[in-house]
This record gives C-alpha cells, sequence and structure tokens, in this order.
C-alpha cells in the first residue's frame, strides 16, 4: 500500500469553516479515544478557563466606576460583585471599596492562571498519549498485516509515516486543542458582551460571520497544498531509502550525478509545495488581524452613536466590550492559524487511515490447538496461492514430508519454492488446499505453538543490530546458556567467537556487517537450531556462498538437519543429493517426486536440470 492507494481528502464542505469542523472532530476522534479522559479532563479546565477569563472582563466594569467614583442613578443598582461586597464589608463608603475589590480581581485573575496552568498539563499528556498510541496503533497494525502490504511497499514510506505524517498528526492535536481553548475563550467574550449590550453582541456576530466566510477560502487552498507536500514528503522519504539501502550499487554504477539529480528534483518540489503551505499560512493571521481592528472600530463608532448617546450602554460598560474585543483579535487570529495547520494535519490522517486500519493477517483466525511436533508427516494437499488474479505462483501442489525426513524442493526460478516455504511458514495464506500435521490442519495449531517448533535459515538471513547472544535468543526468551553453548557447536561458531573482543556480548552491525557471510549463515543456523524445531525449513540457504564457505556452512547444517523433519530449498547438487525425497516444481505445479536415483533415471524435468547444471554442483 503505497501512497499512490491512499484517497485525497474530501471533507464534507469547504463552504464554511464552522461546517468543517464537525468532520475534523470525527477525523480525530478514534486516535483521541484512548485518552477519553484525558479529552474531558482537558475541555473542562478550557471552560473553567473562559468562565474565569470572562469573569475577569466582567470585573473591570465595576472597577472603573469605583474610579470614576460613579454611584447608580434612580432606579439602578450596583453591579453584583459590588452588592456582595457591600454586604461582606457593611458600613463602609464606595471609596473604602477600592483595596477588597482589587484583592478579588486578582483573585480572579490567580484562579485563571491555575485553570490555564491545568489546560496546558492536560493538553501536554493528551497529546504525548495520542502520539503514543497512534505510533503503538500503527505499529501493531503492520506487524498483524499480510506479508504482501510489504511487498508492494517501501520501507522508506513506512518511516514517512512514522515520522512526517504522525507528526504533523500531532500538530493537528495540538492545534485542535488550541481551537477548542481559544473557542471557549471567543464564547465567553461574546457573552459577556451580550450580557452588557445585545446590540453590540449582535454586530459582533455579524462581524465574526463575514470574516469566517472570507477565510474559509483560504483554509480550502491551505489543505490542498498540505496534501501536496505530504505526497511529496512521501515520495522523497522512498527515494531516500532507497538511495541509503542501495548505495554500493549505485557507487559501482556510477549512478550518483542520476540519483543526485532525482533527490535534488524531488526536493524542489517538496520545498515548492512546504513553501507555498507556509506562505499561505502567514496570510491567515495577518488578514484576521486587520479585519479584528476594523471590527473594532466598528462596534466603537455604533456604541458611541447609537447607545451611549441614547444612555443604552455606560461608558465603562463600553470599555470592558473594547477590552473583550480586542482581547478576540489575537484569540480569533490563533483559532484561524491553528484551523490552517489541523486542515493540513487532517490530509495527513486521511493518509494514515487506511494503514491504521489495515486487515489482520490472516483473514482466517488460527486455531488454538498446541502443536507438539510431527509424528507421522507433513502433507501439503492441494495448495494454491496467487500474488495477483493473473500471477498463479502455486496451483495444486501436493508432496508429503514423512516425520524426520529431508525432502528437497527443486526447481527453475520462480517455480513456486519460497513460496510453499512462505506458506508453511505462516507468511502467506493459501487460496485453497490444505497442509496436514498428522491429518490435522496445521491452521488449527495456535500462532505461538507453531512458530516455536519451527526453525528456519534463509538465502539471506536477517540479524538485528545487536549482540550475537541477542540475535542467537531472538523471540526466545527462556532460553538457557546451554542450549546457546549447543546452538553455537552445531553451527561451528565456537572458535569465531572466542576470537570476537567481547565473545558472544559483541555487537555485530546492522544486519550482521561486522561478519562474514559465511559467519553471518552460520549465526542463523545458531539461532534456528537454540529453538530445537521439530520443523526445519532451508531456504537456499547455501546458495550465495562460495564453495568453501558452502562446505563450512553445510557441514553446520548436516548437524542441524539431524533427526528433524526438514524441507530443503536447494539449487546445489551438494544440498539435494543427500535429500530422502526431492520434489520438482515448474510454474507453481509439481511434475516430478523422487529419490536422486529415481528422477536421473527418467530423463524427466529434474535429469534435464541437472544436465543443464540448473542444479550446480
Amino acid at each position: 500500500m503505497g501512497s499512490s492507494d491512499c484517497p485525497p481528502v474530501r471533507l464534507k464542505s469547504r463552504l464554511k469553516v464552522l461546517l468543517q469542523m464537525p468532520a475534523l472532530l470525527r477525523l480525530y476522534w478514534p486516535i483521541a479515544r484512548p485518552g477519553r479522559r484525558l479529552v474531558f479532563a482537558c475541555l473542562s479546565a478550557m471552560l473553567v478557563a473562559a468562565v474565569l477569563d470572562g469573569l475577569g472582563i466582567y470585573l473591570l466594569v465595576p472597577l472603573i466606576d469605583l474610579l470614576q467614583g460613579t454611584v447608580p442613578k434612580d432606579g439602578e443598582s450596583d453591579p453584583l460583585v459590588l452588592r456582595l461586597l457591600q454586604q461582606a464589608l457593611p458600613g463602609r463608603e464606595r471609596s473604602a471599596l477600592m483595596a477588597p475589590y482589587c484583592g478579588v480581581v486578582v483573585t480572579a485573575f490567580l484562579l485563571r492562571a491555575t485553570a490555564s496552568a491545568a489546560v496546558i498539563f492536560l493538553a501536554t499528556q493528551l497529546t504525548v498519549r495520542v502520539a503514543r498510541n497512534v505510533r503503538e496503533s500503527l505499529f501493531f497494525r503492520l506487524l498483524s498485516a499480510s506479508q504482501s502490504v510489504f511487498d508492494r511497499t517501501k520501507s522508506g514510506e513506512l518511516h514517512t509515516l512514522f515520522n512526517h505524517h504522525v507528526g504533523w498528526l500531532i500538530v493537528g492535536v495540538d492545534n485542535l486543542l488550541q481551537i477548542a481553548l481559544r473557542g471557549s475563550l471567543l464564547v465567553a467574550y461574546l457573552t459577556f458582551v451580550i450580557w452588557q449590550s445585545w446590540q453590540v453582541a449582535l454586530l459582533l456576530a455579524v462581524i465574526v460571520a463575514g470574516m469566517g466566510g472570507l477565510v474559509a477560502s483560504v483554509q480550502a487552498k491551505l489543505k490542498e497544498r498540505g496534501m501536496r507536500l505530504g505526497t511529496a514528503q512521501t515520495v522523497l522519504g522512498g527515494i531516500l531509502n532507497d538511495a541509503l539501502g542501495g548505495m554500493r550499487v549505485i557507487r559501482y554504477s556510477g549512478a550518483q550525478a542520476l540519483v543526485g539529480a532525482q533527490y535534488q528534483r524531488q526536493s524542489e518540489v517538496a520545498g515548492d509545495a512546504d513553501c507555498s503551505s507556509r506562505r499561505m499560512g502567514a496570510v491567515i493571521p495577518t488578514v484576521i488581524e486587520l479585519l479584528a481592528l476594523l471590527a473594532v472600530m466598528a462596534i466603537v463608532l455604533v456604541s458611541f452613536y447609537w447607545l451611549i448617546q441614547a444612555r443604552l450602554l455606560a461608558a465603562s460598560g463600553l470599555l470592558a466590550i473594547l477590552v473583550a474585543a480586542m482581547r478576540t483579535i489575537p484569540n480569533l487570529n490563533l483559532v484561524a492559524s491553528a484551523y490552517g495547520l489541523v486542515t493540513v494535519s487532517a490530509g495527513y490522517m486521511e493518509q494514515l487511515k487506511p494503514w491504521m486500519t489495515l486487515p489482520t493477517f490472516p483473514e482466517r483466525p488460527f486455531g488454538t490447538r498446541e502443536f507438539s511436533g510431527i509424528r507421522k508427516e507433513l502433507l501439503f494437499e492441494g495448495i494454491t496461492y496467487q500474488y495477483s488474479p493473473d500471477k498463479p505462483a502455486l496451483s495444486g501442489v501436493t508432496f508429503s514430508v514423512p516425520a524426520g525426513a529431508k525432502v528437497a524442493l527443486v526447481g527453475a526460478s520462480g517455480s513456486g519454492k519460497s513460496t510453499i516455504a512462505a506458506v508453511l511458514m505462516r507468511l502467506r495464506e493459501p487460496g485453497a488446499g490444505r497442509i496436514l500435521v498428522d491429518g490435522t490442519d496445521f491452521w488449527e495449531f495456535s500462532p505461538e505453538s507453531w512458530h516455536r517448533c519451527l526453525g528456519v535459515v534463509e538465502q539471506e538471513p536477517f540479524l538485528f543490530h545487536d549482540t550475537i547472544r541477542a540475535n542467537i535468543r531472538f523471540g526466545l526468551p527462556n532460553v538457557t546458556q546451554a542450549q546457546i553453548d549447543h546452538a553455537l557447536e552445531v553451527a561451528d561458531l565456537g572458535q569465531v567467537i572466542a576470537a570476537l573482543p567481547q565473545g558472544l556480548d559483541t555487537v555485530i552491525g546492522e544486519r550482521g556487517a561486522a561478519l562474514s557471510g559465511g559467519q553471518r549463515q552460520r549465526l542463523a543456523i545458531a539461532r534456528a537450531v537454540a529453538r530445537d524445531p521439530h520443523l526445519l525449513i532451508l531456504d537456499e540457504a547455501t546458495s550465495a556462498l562460495d564453495t568453501v564457505t558452502e562446505r563450512e556452512v553445510q557441514r553446520a547444517l548436516d548437524a542441524a538437519v539431524r533427526n528433524r523433519t526438514t524441507l530443503i530449498i536447494a539449487h546445489r547438487l551438494s544440498t539435494v543429493r543427500n535429500a530422502d525425497r526431492i520434489v520438482v516444481l515448474d510454474h507453481g505445479r509439481v511434475v516430478e517426486q523422487g529419490t536422486w536415483e529415481e528422477l536421473t533415471s527418467r530423463e524427466g524435468p529434474f535429469a534435464r536440470l541437472v544436465q543443464l547444471n540448473e542444479l550446480k554442483g
């Protein structure tokens, strides 16, 4: 599943920001669900902070009245806070209330600061939790995905998902929280304005709605640029991964200039998309700030000519409204900027969604029976597998592996040998047919018991950037030192280990770079032997080695397969000749079976392979 498989972002409405928000919330809610208690705690703290912020502005009106010495006219009363303060301090003149009232204001702002600190603390926790949940969910999805997903996806794309896309996802979460916080503050300010004058509140609502309509078109373009940037970054990551992995080929092919130009072209595409996105994002705050300033001036003019002169609004009330309006400017600016980043992040979220919902392999669940070994035979019965509808890899493959026997699979490249091994290792699910162990479908055995009893040595074994000890005991947390020593003896690695500076605790580098090809192969044999497997699969374990190294590895393999049921995939006569049975494949079908003597005497496909030297001695 590459980036090209991801659908483009299409939110339901591109006309108005307010109509887009529900779609964005539905997009982000699944990733926040594991931390929903934090979500509600954070939103509650935001609500408290907004109420206290609005209260702080409300407290300015009585403070201005006290400073001016204004007293209520006939039929009017003091604001509620002043009345409560007069009841708490009876007999004091209004001027004597200034100090305690300032104390009330300070207390209110201290509470508001405490609530804001709680918001920051909870929002940080929530962001970290979401980042961890998304990365873990994505990682475990990949662990349980079908092998075909990795067949068609560059590892660089997967690195980009974990780093770049998830990073932008967290940016989206951060800014959604900013929208919630700043939005709640805007609601508090609007509520205060309504409290002071519904006429001014109506005017403010009309102005904000108009501003939202103007910004919406800019946001749509910003989201489109964000999608372009995400695609460009994914392609760039794939080029980088290919270059790093194939550096040897690039150098001995003299292709540095070619690959460099390819990277540079894509880097320019990504850079242009990034600049375009940033420029567009920078426009929004400036536009909002200008519009908000015009809105404040409009409020002043309307309030002065139609409300203050008509004695429908006091000057202290207008001053407090202006404070609320001026606070609205940066908060409205932040909401617009945050929404722009959220829409960009939404593009990456859409690209992540197919990966977060990857089907779990296998579609048909494994059973729970305990696998304890092969007593009679391992039977392949009519196995069929297709990599694509028009590309059958196996067609009705049937053969048996008697318990304790060595059965070799041979055939030209592409005949299906490694696919049979992949099906047996449960990396791929057969489209039809069964693999029976003493009459029981191998799918019925639990994954833990099946893989615990399975040992594999591949043509190019994967070794971890860790110690020799860690590589041998990989997947075997309870392996003993005696088992490790036995595995090393079987693999003939004793002298190699003794010559290393830290012995078993020597770090061998990425993919075992500190070891020779033969040593890597023997370490893979030791890892397989340490499992004491009931079934051993040797997938062309010596085909990549020179003749001298092959003899060393072959001796280790001969010791490893002794008294074990073994499936051998090989090109070399030295390996095939010693097999108890040989199964010949051609284009995914079994065309011959028998011993070496039987097959070479028939002058059939196997004899022709030997004559054509496709099985090398």
